[in-house]
Parts: C-alpha cells; structure tokens; sequence
C-alpha cells in the first residue's frame, strides 16, 4: 500500500529526461523513445553516409570533415583508380595483339 501511495506521474520534462520504462495513464506501457533516426532507401554507402553526417552529437566540423573525406575518396577512384585500370586493360590488350600476331 506504501508504494501506491507513492506512485505519481511523471511531468513533461522528467518524462522526456527520464531513460528507462515508464507506464502511460492507462497502464500501457509506452514504446521506448529513440533519438536516432532511421534511415530508409538508397544504397548502403548512402544509409552509412547520412548516418554519419546526421549523427545527433556530431559537430558541424566532424559533418564537413565527412563529406570531404567521401568527397576525396570519390575524386580518388575517379581520376586515379579508373584511368589506371583503363591504362592496364589497353596495356593487356595490346601485349595480346602482339603476341597473336608473332605466333
């Protein structure tokens, strides 16, 4: 009867501060509230992207420093990665044209 007679509701900002399982005024217990969002369609590098960005306890100095590392990675495979496998398939192509037309 004690505990009972101690049971109160909760107000608007210990609801919200509050971390644990709480009961509505009808009894049900209420969904556990998460402050991270979800994230629905595109690719996986997407999803993994705008996690990262939108992340709730990142800086805007992290955000920019993760767009420019993506922004880097992507120039990299541009204009590196690519004309050097272009480069390694013509060099293949063409050592086996020679070789076809020596035997």
């Amino acid at each position: 009867m004690d505990e009972q007679d101690n049971v109160r509701e909760m107000s608007a900002s210990e609801s919200e501060s509050f971390r644990g399982v709480t009961l509505d005024a009808g009894g049900e217990p209420e969904k556990k509230k998460t402050r991270y969002r979800t994230y629905g369609g595109g690719s996986t590098w997407l999803k993994v992207l705008r996690a990262l960005v939108d992340f709730p306890n990142a800086s805007l100095l992290w955000k920019i420093a993760i767009v420019l590392g993506v922004a880097a990675l992507a120039a990299f495979l541009f204009f590196v990665i690519v004309p050097s496998l272009f480069i390694l398939v013509g060099a293949l192509g063409v050592a086996w044209l020679i070789l076809r037309l020596l035997r």
